[in-house]
């Protein structure tokens, strides 16, 4: 393994292993807990079929090994510290549209599945479920699938299906992409500023937020914005 900075490294640096990897399932882990990484990895490295192609801490680190490896899945924490992982996640399907993500969590699939989906995802695994999992879902991801848990999937349908059947009460069709993200954790009970703290920014952005979501929704004030959110999030699950 060549290492790069104590936040890449790159296991494959060399065209002749590229090439006899080729048609194993290549997958970069980015997760910015060392221990945990390195479970993770040794889980991979013991699989015939995957090619563990490197490891990144952070979004400039993941992006980076992406150009450079080439990888077919990134196994992505959804919890990044000082990187919003949603917007890796954008970079990641804008810039290498041929890459799949599956996240890896430890936070409400019920909220966060169906953001990851929308935000271009092709999975979602909670850290609290059996890391059995994990290797059969890259295999379903590389196949061409998604990998949802068997709760989750049955409630992404039903959203998918009634989407655009209440255009001017869904949320999901009326807000950006980080709006929907304030909606959600609105929904889940955080105040302003353990939201921030949630997303990594400042309380004047997130209630910069606040303010364009109640207009955006007809909303009075921020208790209809807390109900409304509160209803909506009961709804998806």
């Amino acid at each position: 393994m060549t290492t790069q900075s104590a936040k890449v490294a790159i296991v494959d640096d060399d065209e002749s292993v590229r090439v006899a990897t080729d048609r194993l399932i290549r997958v970069l882990v980015v997760d910015d807990h060392p221990l945990l990484r390195g479970a993770i990895t040794a889980l991979l490295q013991s699989e015939p079929d995957i090619y563990l192609c490197g490891e990144a801490e952070d979004a400039g680190s993941a992006l980076l090994l992406i150009n450079t490896t080439n990888p077919q899945i990134v196994l992505l924490d959804i919890s990044l510290k000082e990187t919003d992982s949603f917007e890796l996640l954008k970079e990641i399907r804008t810039g290498f549209p041929a890459v799949k993500v599956l996240i890896f969590s430890a936070k409400d699939e019920y909220v966060y599945g169906p953001l990851a989906l929308r935000f271009g995802a092709s999975g979602y695994i909670e850290k609290t479920q059996s890391h059995l999992i994990l290797v059969p879902a890259l295999r379903k991801i590389a196949e061409g699938g998604v990998y949802f848990s068997n709760e989750l999937q049955p409630r992404l349908m039903k959203g998918l299906s009634a989407g655009h059947k209440s255009f001017s009460k869904s949320p999901v069709e009326l807000l950006t992409d980080r709006e929907l993200q304030v909606f959600n954790l609105i929904g889940k009970g955080l105040g302003t500023n353990d939201t921030a703290a949630e997303l990594h920014v400042s309380k004047k952005t997130i209630e910069a937020h606040h303010q364009n979501i109640q207009k955006k929704l007809g909303l009075e004030n921020g208790n209809e914005m807390r109900h409304m959110a509160i209803h909506w999030i009961g709804k998806c699950n």
